[in-house]
């Protein structure tokens, strides 16, 4: 198995603008998780026990999920061994669960075991590099939930071709 070459980085100005924005909404999740619903990015939230609490439509989609309740209150993240082990993750997760934004650059999906597992009906992508941003929301020094936001970076749902694009 091809090893990943995870590079952390907690340091991105931009990372540290939106971990600040959301140490903002422990207050108000409602509206949060609104707001991350609409996102066209996947993004789920954990609890500080790792347990699946929200998980958006995009995700839901590219994941071929049928519902939230599915994952929702089921499925525990630091009991995960394909994430923390087989794609080199648990160090950036732990690391997550203890209050530190982090982010994990050109993570190789295990497109073995999702076939196998039947998590996507057909191959949606041929290039299976994701990054990972963790984001933990605090209140004080306590865990409030996890954010984790999974950008697949080549993705192809059998798009035609743009035509006219430049290089």
């Amino acid at each position: 198995m091809k090893k990943n070459n995870i590079k952390a980085n907690a340091a991105n100005p931009a990372d540290d603008v939106f971990t600040r924005f959301l140490q903002m909404m422990p207050e108000n999740k409602e509206f949060m998780f609104r707001f991350l619903d609409s996102f066209p990015v996947s993004v789920e939230i954990y609890a500080p026990d790792g347990t699946h609490i929200f998980i958006n439509k995009t995700r839901l989609k590219l994941n071929n999920i049928p519902y939230p309740g599915f994952v929702v209150g089921k499925y525990n993240i630091l009991n995960d061994p394909v994430i923390n082990d087989q794609m080199g993750m648990r160090d950036y997760i732990q690391r997550a669960f203890k209050g530190e934004p982090v982010v994990a650059y050109d993570v190789i999906a295990p497109m073995h075991y999702m076939e196998k597992s039947g998590v996507f009906r057909e191959k949606p992508f041929e290039k299976p590099f994701m990054d990972f941003h963790l984001y933990p929301v605090m209140n004080g020094k306590e865990l409030v939930f996890v954010i984790f936001v999974c950008n697949v970076k080549e993705l192809y749902y059998r798009r035609p071709e743009p035509s006219g694009a430049r290089e």
